[in-house]
């Protein structure tokens, strides 16, 4: 069996073997099967937590660069792909 978590802790689970009445359960007898059936009917709600990244420099030699290769039009787009902590921007796009 099937049990889902929601985000208020409550558990999503069907009372019943749903998938005996097929999807139709879900529209024809809404009511019922927000009841019984909300796991199978996906009535059921939940968040996914999603972490970034650490924002760390991926060349050894970061540290060696200097401030202005971070927005130097030469050396910015290898600079955000390699050294975004040495020029604050984890948050930038090349």
């Amino acid at each position: 069996m099937l049990v889902v978590t929601t985000p208020s802790g409550h558990k999503c689970e069907d009372k019943d073997d749903c998938t005996q009445y097929g999807l139709d359960v879900c529209t024809d007898y809404e009511v019922y099967a927000r009841e019984n059936c909300p796991l199978y009917c996906k009535f059921c709600t939940s968040t996914v937590t999603t972490t970034k990244a650490p924002c760390v420099d991926k060349d050894k030699d970061c540290h060696l660069y200097k401030d202005t290769d971070c927005t130097e039009p030469d050396f910015r787009k290898f600079m955000l792909d390699n050294c975004r902590l040495r020029c604050n921007a984890c948050d930038a796009t090349a």
